[in-house]
């Protein structure tokens, strides 16, 4: 009898479920401090060979209109940056494109003309009113203090800050604008969400103690220099201070008064002798017939309105022409310095270039 075997049916084997490798999807890595700077000192650049272009056919009429020349040089900025960094320069400037990122917002879009405008505009503002010129006697006037607290604010509050914010923000490479305006810069070949952390809130808390020091220091310089100087001293400093900007052919003018310590040789040696002096800068115009001529009127009109001119060691007179719209300026500068008695005693032709005191200053070409 044959044996009997058990019957054992056949199991197939479970196929095993391969589980695929799903690749995730990296967003865009913020590009670095280095890079970025590169790309600003390009467009930098570009922009000063620019304003310097313009310079040369309307350098005459930039000259003129003074300080007001730094406001075509803020709204060329404002275009170039506002426009090119948007949807309508796909993120770049020639700067980026050169160095390969772009400005994206979180989801890594383009952002909008109006936005980019906003975000170049808190950028430049700080910049393009940091040479801002005020009279003295916004410093005790009640309008004049909010107008100086502002400035100081604006200037050193979100400049200071826009900087700190550039150089200590590693997580995510925003600075102020960027912050305020959601954006981020990524490189341009990446694409979906930009893949960064959040800013560290120490950097808040630093920026945040940096704006109350300044916010006191600003209240507290207006009290400061009423005590220190007097009422009276920064009244006469604003009469003459307007009525030298009201003088024919100055476009602006700035005065100072201070002390200086020089090395005097005698009998006993090397001794320091302190030494007051008047400095007084003028911005012209126009261009003169001589310099040696503008800088001798300015004198006299100081000898004979200020009385305080008198008991000075050294009056120190500069004359520039020239003009500065915030991305380029050129100024030819000359200087003379004499004491008041020598000063009575000049007259207009007396010195000739190179002697007597007077100078030819080098000539400035600054890209802002």
């Amino acid at each position: 009898m044959d044996d009997i075997q058990p019957f054992q049916p056949e199991i197939e084997p479970i196929p095993q479920v391969q589980e695929e490798e799903v690749e995730e999807k990296k967003g865009r890595p913020v590009c670095g401090f280095w890079i970025r700077l590169l790309a600003f000192i390009i467009d930098i650049i570009l922009l000063g060979i620019f304003g310097l272009i313009l310079g040369l056919f309307w350098g005459e009429f930039f000259a003129r209109i003074g300080v007001w020349g730094r406001l075509v040089g803020f709204l060329i900025t404002l275009a170039y940056f506002g426009i090119l960094n948007s949807c309508r320069g796909k993120g770049r400037t020639i700067g980026k494109m050169i160095t390969r990122i772009r400005v994206v917002d979180k989801d890594g879009c383009c952002i909008s003309i109006e936005r980019s405008l906003l975000r170049a505009a808190i950028l430049f503002l700080p910049v393009f009113l940091n040479k801002l010129s005020l009279p003295p006697v916004l410093l005790i006037s009640p309008a004049g203090k909010i107008i100086s607290l502002l400035l100081v604010l604006i200037v050193f509050g979100l400049g200071g800050g826009i900087v700190f914010f550039y150089i200590f923000n590693g997580r995510t490479r925003q600075s102020i604008h960027d912050l305020i305006c959601g954006t981020f810069v990524v490189k341009a070949k990446s694409e979906g969400p930009v893949e960064a952390g959040q800013v560290s809130r120490a950097l808040y808390t630093v920026y945040g103690i940096f704006l109350v020091v300044l916010l006191v220091i600003s209240i507290s310089a207006p009290f400061i220099v009423n005590k220190f100087i007097g009422k009276d001293k920064i009244y006469k400093l604003s009469a003459i201070y307007k009525s030298l900007s009201e003088l024919n052919n100055i476009s602006s003018a700035t005065m100072m008064e201070g002390k200086f310590y020089q090395a005097v040789y005698g009998n006993k040696g090397q001794q320091t002798r302190a030494m007051n002096y008047i400095r007084v800068d003028a911005i012209l115009k126009e261009k003169p017939a001589s310099y040696e001529a503008e800088i001798q009127k300015i004198a006299r009109f100081i000898l004979e309105n200020y009385p305080d001119s008198n008991n000075t060691d050294v009056l120190q007179v500069s004359v520039s022409y020239g003009y500065d719209i915030g991305i380029s300026s050129v100024y030819t500068s000359y200087l003379q310095n004499q004491s008041p008695d020598e000063w009575r005693t000049s007259g207009e032709n007396q010195y000739p270039s190179g002697t007597g005191g007077f100078r030819k200053l080098t000539t400035k070409i600054f890209s802002f």
